[in-house]
């Protein structure tokens, strides 16, 4: 009630300059990131700090690569090998047909195996790869009917380790693939 009766200015304290503040500021942030980090060392050398830290939490990430994964890609391999192909590249992306750069993965995808007449597309078969599944399809399809409208013919395979269930998610996206004419093969373990 005083301040209102009063229409003086009031004596408020003094606000530190923008250096102050801003020491405050990271002097708390960096605080805060030791104290939430644990180690009490992040500051004093950041980099080894987050090496460890992604070496802790490695193993919580999905990851679509692995043994299993890596037992289909070979199973790819050698029945592509039975079929006469030589394998162009693995782990990358379709090149352009006129200009011979590299498709853009993030509109074509990145398949697992490239040949001559062959894109391969390896899968394990099991429900944690199920997630983003359809945007991967969407994109190696975009690729086989991007290089056909530029005469070149290539059969895209989805290669499964195991046979998914057949009442997992999976369903529906092998149904969309042999409705589009694609090879889905399994190699049962």
């Amino acid at each position: 009630m005083y301040a209102v009766r009063n229409l003086g200015i009031m004596n408020y304290p003094q606000q530190p300059a923008f250096e102050a503040r801003h020491t405050q500021y990271t002097q708390q942030s960096t605080s805060e990131i030791k104290n939430e980090k644990g180690s009490g060392t992040y500051g004093v050398d950041p980099a080894k700090e987050q090496l460890d830290q992604a070496d802790m939490g490695k193993d919580s990430i999905i990851q679509p690569e692995g043994p299993e994964h890596e037992r289909a890609r070979e199973q790819a391999r050698t029945w592509l090998e039975k079929q006469g192909q030589t394998i162009e590249r693995e782990r990358s992306c379709e090149r352009d047909p006129k200009t011979g750069w590299t498709l853009p993965q993030r509109y074509y995808g990145k398949p697992d195996i490239i040949t001559k007449d062959y894109i391969v597309e390896c899968k394990k078969g099991t429900s944690d790869e199920v997630w983003d599944e359809l945007g991967q399809v969407e994109k190696y399809l975009r690729i086989i009917r991007y290089l056909k409208s530029e005469g070149v013919k290539k059969t895209l395979v989805y290669w499964f380790l195991n046979k998914p269930d057949p009442d997992s998610d999976w369903k529906s996206i092998i149904d969309i693939l042999e409705a589009n004419e694609v090879v889905v093969m399994y190699g049962d373990g």
